[in-house]
């Protein structure tokens, strides 16, 4: 079996997709308190680095692998734009160096779609070119979690690199003579994926059928969502709670033991706070069957919107339902979903604190993208090598 060494290990998700493929982690290497928490739950004995930039390669156990996330916020559409100058990003160095030493037969690169454009494309540039003066050939490809059965929109590019002849290796790997299974995209009921990752149970403060009030939010709230209009983005936040940041939740009209559960609408909601904290797209609200790319900032939700009795708080006028009186329940979602929503097990977090594995799922790798690019390598460098 191909051996692996990870760096910027996070969470484990490119080790655990990658052992998943059938390889095994020989050692990671992680800075992060919280994240090597959860990597010590996982791979108890797997030994594990800090600082990247105080490790010898030369004391690292040789392997077949190499692999890992560097810090995408100095090239990252959403950032300052820093490029591999910036403090974070620059840590692409510290990879460059460790593969130097070990000069393993493959390497995996993940990082956001900013990297391409990195300074106008220079960045990306000096990447490519830094691996080739090292001897390797190189491909490289954007791929989108939700064909890889997530129901999250993640689009994010791998570089692989394969030392030493044939060059064409790292093709064999990321590109197939006919499109991926994946490609194109299938045609899906708007809602279904994500109606289904909340049906299937997703924690404590999912509401089983329709809650009372809004005691299912727990600590989490949402802006009033008013209704602006039919469609897929007919749901908007005011201006004025839009400005201010006003955290207050829409209220649940009817209880859930006065009716039956009517079928119900669902929305994706890229922040529930209605900041414009991102400058490429700001916040977003949808009816589409996969939520938007989790990060480490934004506070993700889902809006329940479904029909109410008529006449409620007026005295009872008999069970009819009125299409045209409507309400919503809007909750964050929650640490669970994050999980499923990045192809981990449940409870991959559990015993950190929610902030922290927001902030830690966020921004993990997704699990069945990186166990499919291990796949490819394990059939290439069998094709290539034998057993």
């Amino acid at each position: 079996m191909l051996t692996v060494g990870s760096l910027f290990s996070g969470i484990g998700g490119l080790d655990l997709g990658l052992e998943r493929a059938g390889m095994v982690v020989r050692w990671q290497v992680e800075i992060d308190p919280a994240c090597i928490r959860v990597l010590e739950r996982h791979w108890p004995k797997v030994r594990r680095y800090g600082d990247i930039r105080e490790i010898n390669p030369a004391e690292l156990e040789p392997v077949d692998l190499l692999c890992g996330g560097f810090p995408c916020q100095d090239v990252s559409v959403a950032g300052k734009r820093a490029g591999l100058a910036g403090r974070q990003s620059s840590l692409y160095w510290e990879f460059h160096r460790i593969a130097s030493g070990l000069a393993p037969r493959w390497l995996v690169i993940e990082n956001v779609p900013g990297l391409l454009s990195s300074q106008k494309g220079r960045d990306f540039w000096i990447i490519l070119d830094s691996l080739v003066e090292l001897g390797y050939g190189v491909a490289w490809r954007i791929l989108d979690a939700q064909y890889f059965g997530l129901a999250q929109r993640r689009k994010r590019v791998f570089v692989v690199g394969h030392l030493g002849e044939p060059w064409s290796a790292p093709a064999k790997v990321l590109f197939e003579p006919e499109s991926l299974p994946w490609y194109p995209p299938p045609r899906r009921k708007a809602g279904k994926a994500v109606a289904s990752l909340l049906a299937s149970g997703a924690g404590t403060n999912r509401p089983a059928g329709i809650a009372s009030e809004v005691d299912f939010l727990g600590a989490e709230v949402a802006p009033t969502l008013t209704w602006g209009g039919t469609g897929a983005r007919g749901w908007k936040v005011s201006a004025e709670q839009a400005a201010d940041g006003a955290l207050v939740a829409h209220p649940i009209t009817t209880r859930a033991d006065q009716r039956q559960e009517p079928t119900s609408d669902t929305y994706v909601i890229q922040d529930v706070r209605g900041h414009m904290e991102k400058r490429q797209h700001g916040i977003g609200i949808d009816d589409a069957d996969v939520c938007y790319t989790l990060d480490a900032t934004s506070r993700h939700g889902i809006a329940h919107v479904f029909p109410t009795l008529r006449g409620f708080g007026h005295g009872w006028q008999g069970q009819h339902w009125d299409d045209a009186v409507r309400a919503m329940m809007v909750r964050r979602l929650t640490p669970l979903e994050y999980e499923r929503l990045q192809g981990f097990p449940d409870g991959w977090t559990a015993g950190e604190s929610d902030t922290a594995r927001y902030r830690m799922l966020g921004n993990a790798v997704a699990v069945p993208v990186a166990e499919w690019i291990g796949r490819r390598i394990i059939q290439v460098h069998e094709w290539l090598w034998g057993r």
